[in-house]
């Protein structure tokens, strides 16, 4: 679907919805609006139709239970196996349609790719050597770290950033071209990506970008400060950024117009852990001081601080709350918690080793499981585990 279409679709839909938060069209949005009105005038059935396809046809990610009410129904999480990969693996990402993960690896700079029904891992995608920096203080080899990683569903494209540049992978034939970005080490803070319009989120500085899957930039806004992480809201088309040790600024996804900021500031780290509830408009994320912060996203306002919990990372899929996060007591392991929306302490918990033993000796690749997705029309959780060079396979 074009993204003209796209963003007609999302703007009928805004239409039929009473907006989160009133007088938030501002000029360019009317102007959007009054284009599309005047290009389907003629097409007013077409269009419901199309649109009411479109929904049917594009299947939730999250199945929610309507209020803050545990969800009646218990769940367990179980290792259902694990997946040796190349490298040291940071990040990973899920396309739904094809079922594919896609696990980013430090060091080797490579892309691997697992099939979601076997489990089994059916390529190696080579990312370009990274251009020599000695901007201190980074050092050269430092660019060979691979950051997050994101998978866009209809596009079958994967964006996957590093500390020189953001890649993109055709995941049809598995090709990969720089976006040449010039990027400095450590600007780059966040992905994302609203799957409904099909546009591309990052962070570069204080700089918010969004960007078509051909790599097209739509709009450019400055922030006003340095964005440590981002979120999506596919259903308000919201996009979250939290400032470092600031505040959590709201754009609107179509136009990068600013909605508002809350009013506290958030003591939040680069690249810090964070999930929507799209459904109740919840945004969740951490923070250093091992907590939780849960704001409404349709206000801006703070809702609750969930105490003493260390999210290396942070998902919500299959209706549940997934933090990941290590014991702290040598990071030999790492544990997989589930908390029922709504609720405070974790309904499943789930130990994983998080560094491997090798003559006696832990592995200092890594510590933790700082990454986590999963897929709803398989239910399963993927994890990555730096220290072991794994992948965990996690069962509901």
């Amino acid at each position: 679907m074009r993204l003209e279409d796209r963003i007609k679709t999302a703007l009928e839909r805004k239409l039929s919805t009473p907006p989160a938060t009133r007088g938030s069209w501002d000029r360019v949005e009317q102007g959007i609006r009054r284009r599309i009105r005047r290009r389907t005038a003629f097409t007013g059935a077409a269009v419901a139709i199309a649109v009411a396809g479109g929904a049917l046809a594009t299947p939730r990610i999250l199945n929610w239970s309507p209020d803050l009410r545990p969800a009646t129904a218990p769940f367990a999480v179980a290792l259902a196996s694990k997946i040796s990969i190349e490298g040291v693996p940071t990040a990973l990402a899920i396309n739904e349609r094809t079922n594919r993960v896609y696990v980013a690896s430090s060091g080797r700079r490579v892309v691997t790719v697992i099939d979601g029904t076997t489990d089994q891992v059916i390529a190696t995608i080579n990312l370009p050597e990274p251009k020599p920096r000695t901007e201190p203080p980074f050092e050269s080899q430092a660019y060979s770290l691979l950051g997050e990683i994101v998978a866009m569903h209809a596009d079958n494209v994967v964006f996957v950033a590093g500390f020189d540049d953001i890649y993109r992978i055709n995941a049809a034939d598995n090709t990969v071209r720089p976006l040449n970005l010039d990027i400095i080490g450590g600007q780059l803070a966040g992905l994302a990506v609203d799957q409904d319009l099909g546009i591309f989120y990052f962070t570069w500085g204080r700089d918010i970008v969004a960007m078509e899957s051909d790599g097209t930039v739509l709009w450019r806004v400055d922030s006003g400060t340095r964005a440590v992480g981002l979120a999506v809201d596919e259903v308000l088309h919201r996009v979250f950024a939290l400032a470092e040790r600031g505040p959590l600024i709201a754009l609107d996804g179509i136009t990068g117009r600013e909605v508002g900021s809350s009013k506290r500031d958030y003591d939040a780290h680069p690249l810090v852990p964070m999930g929507v509830d799209e459904k109740r408009h919840r945004v969740y994320f951490g923070e250093i001081s091992d907590r939780i912060h849960v704001v409404d996203g349709s206000t801006l306002g703070h809702i609750e601080t969930i105490e003493d919990i260390h999210a290396n990372g942070l998902h919500i899929g299959l209706g549940i709350l997934l933090v990941s996060s290590d014991t702290r007591e040598g990071f030999s392991e790492g544990v997989l918690s589930g908390y029922e929306l709504g609720q405070r302490r974790p309904a499943q918990r789930l130990a994983l080793p998080s560094r491997a033993e090798r003559s006696g000796d832990a592995v200092v690749a890594g510590s933790g499981l700082p990454a986590l997705a999963s897929n709803p029309n398989t239910g399963k959780i993927y994890l990555v585990s730096p220290g072991t060079g794994e992948v965990f396979v996690v069962t509901v």
